[in-house]
């Protein structure tokens, strides 16, 4: 078979199932699912993927900001892959993306916390104590579950 997208999902550093896959299918794209705890860049990860002219698209985790090494393997060195917040194409259908962290408090709060907390990520980073950004934004524990300025 020749064409066509893989999707895989979590991989937690195991890449060879995905090469494998990539050297038999011949996939047009593929997109990975979050949790990647990369070693290396993305791209130097899983360069037969790249050098094989696969389009790779991505959308985070809830691990790939548990670590500084993580989230810049991921997040800084191909954000051209990146589906979060966003859409993009995908085997000729156009796919969008949502990952992270699920926070409860956030998308379903309880009755008896009808009102946010804070009203928009601004007003997060207002009562913020500056110790607690992380490159003077977001703390990186909570950057799986934000969207990017330009959604």
């Amino acid at each position: 078979m020749s064409g066509g997208v893989i999707i895989y999902g979590d991989p937690h550093g195991e890449w060879r199932p995905l090469l494998r896959a990539c050297e038999e299918e011949r996939p047009d794209d593929v997109v990975i699912l979050g949790d990647c705890d990369l070693a290396l860049p993305l791209p130097q990860q899983i360069k037969p993927v790249f050098d094989a002219g696969i389009r790779v698209r991505w959308i985070p985790g809830n691990h790939d900001a548990d670590n500084t090494e993580w989230h810049d393997r991921l997040w800084g060195d191909y954000l051209d892959g990146n589906l979060h917040a966003r859409c993009g194409g995908v085997g000729g259908l156009i796919a969008a993306g949502l990952g992270g962290v699920f926070k409860e408090r956030v998308w379903y709060p309880r009755f008896e916390m009808a009102r946010p907390t804070y009203r928009s990520q601004r007003d997060y980073l207002r009562h913020l104590p500056s110790g607690d950004r992380w490159r003077g934004g977001l703390p990186l524990r909570v950057r799986g579950c934000h969207l990017p300025r330009r959604c």
